[in-house]
């Protein structure tokens, strides 16, 4: 009999370079967390600290250019490392897919919606053309399309950002994927807009009862939509746990200066917000030991910049990497 399966996703200790001129750049360093089953996770950090690299990985979509180390990425239990290039293909599209930041990235410029949505659902689902148009038409109306008729007729280039988002998510959504990968899929909007397209996803998290790995550097979205959240610094998880507990109680100084740079309504308008020192460091040369030392006003002399973080349990669901807590 086999075990029963809790997390939908789990990646271990991934272990990620990239060969470019300046040399070889170690992008994703022991790369640990895991997506429970039912639940949205929100990757938080900076730009180019890995997240897209991570959403990558998980599609074996990475450039010629990255050299996969170590590790290991666990798709209901197996494997996707030892996938196939052709069981990848079925597996895309169908079990995971992705929503990426700019919808002109999955949206093709000179294909009217109609064929790109009924192209998606040819290549996965056994159904003829009359009914995967129809099976179109129902999905751009879920993700309340205005019009969706007149939509499915127009071409990319035709329909507003918002317009555009909502029909890469109904892409991503037509064969009812196991797991979706949000990556940074409302920063081009406003937040008005950034608000529906959240609660959207939200109700149809709850319809097709699928996962979510919500990519973004919007901490405050992740905290009204996720269930747990990982802190990610210089390709490396520093803190991870519930949404609930790492903003209540953040233990890593990272995770701490992320949010004392939050602005907040009861902030007195002449108190200054708090930023982190310093710069992320070169992935080509990183410093040795925890690689946020260069800019941590906690560091231990010797300890820090000389040995790697080990995994600290503080709690059920919260774990972080500091020598603060070894």
């Amino acid at each position: 009999m086999k075990s029963k399966i809790e997390n939908s996703l789990e990646i271990k200790d991934l272990n990620i370079n990239f060969n470019s001129y300046l040399g070889v750049a170690e992008v994703l360093k022991d790369l640990k967390f895991k997506i429970p089953k039912h639940s949205w996770f929100g990757l938080a950090g900076e730009s180019g600290c890995g997240k897209s690299v991570t959403a990558l990985s998980i599609l074996k979509l990475l450039p010629d250019s990255a050299v996969i180390k170590s590790g290991e990425i666990l798709f209901q239990g197996e494997n996707l490392l030892e996938k196939s290039e052709t069981q990848m293909e079925g597996i895309r599209g169908k079990q995971i897919s992705m929503v990426f930041q700019d919808p002109q990235t999955s949206l093709n410029p000179s294909m009217r919606i109609e064929n790109q949505l009924i192209e998606t659902l040819l290549a996965h689902k056994r159904m003829n053309k009359r009914d995967a148009k129809q099976t179109a038409l129902e999905m751009l109306e879920k993700v309340k399309i205005n019009s969706p008729k007149d939509s499915f007729r127009q071409y990319p280039h035709e329909l507003s950002g918002g317009m555009k988002q909502r029909v890469a998510i109904a892409n991503a959504l037509l064969c009812k994927p196991n797991l979706l990968i949000a990556d940074e899929f409302t920063t081009n909007l406003d937040v008005t807009i950034q608000s529906e397209i959240i609660t959207l996803v939200l109700q149809l998290q709850e319809e097709f009862n699928m996962e979510i790995l919500f990519i973004s550097h919007d901490l405050a979205l992740i905290y009204e939509s996720c269930d747990y959240m990982g802190v990610m610094y210089a390709g490396q998880i520093v803190e991870s746990g519930k949404v609930s507990k790492v903003f209540k109680e953040p233990s890593h100084p990272y995770t701490k200066g992320l949010l004392e740079a939050i602005p907040t309504l009861s902030q007195k308008t002449t108190k200054k917000l708090q930023g982190i020192s310093g710069f992320v460091p070169s992935l080509v040369n990183p410093p040795r030991g925890c690689r946020f030392h260069t800019r941590c006003k906690l560091k231990i002399k010797n300890v820090c910049d000389t040995e790697d973080c080990l995994e600290t349990v503080l709690g059920e669901d919260h774990s972080v990497w500091c020598h603060l807590f070894n």
